[in-house]
């Protein structure tokens, strides 16, 4: 086989590990926090071009959690949403950086205080994609 051939085959067999591109639809699942904390997880992704938007919502400690999405980005199969939300009277804020995987999408998460950024909780999330 010459230098061609082999190049050829091993790009042929390197095309199905490709990871497929975030999608726009409704996903749900979990998130687990290092703090021992965990919960639902939803996010609707939206796009229109290559602008995209996020509606996201969690639960903690048998509340529903809502966001307020600051900022969206997709490139290919990775995803990073930056949303803030207030927990009994303080501002946080959490960045989730994930990739897309089989029918839903994961990765991790980070969430500090919005006033002097300090760590509160760093954990896992994992989705699938509504039917």
């Amino acid at each position: 086989m010459n230098r061609r051939h082999l190049l050829i085959a091993l790009l042929a067999a390197a095309l199905p590990l490709a990871a497929e591109s975030v999608t726009a639809g409704k996903y749900s699942g979990k998130w687990e926090g290092a703090s021992g904390a965990s919960g639902d997880f939803h996010i609707t992704l939206t796009s229109a071009g290559d602008t995209w938007s996020a509606d996201v919502n969690f639960g903690l400690g048998g509340q529903d959690v809502k966001c307020k999405v600051k900022s969206v980005s997709v490139d290919g199969s990775k995803i990073r949403v930056v949303y803030s939300f207030d927990l009994q009277g303080t501002e946080l804020e959490s960045t989730i950086e994930g990739e897309r995987s089989d029918k839903g999408l994961g990765g991790k998460y980070t969430t500090r205080t919005t006033g002097d950024g300090s760590a509160v909780d760093e954990g896992t999330w994992q989705t699938t994609a509504a039917e």
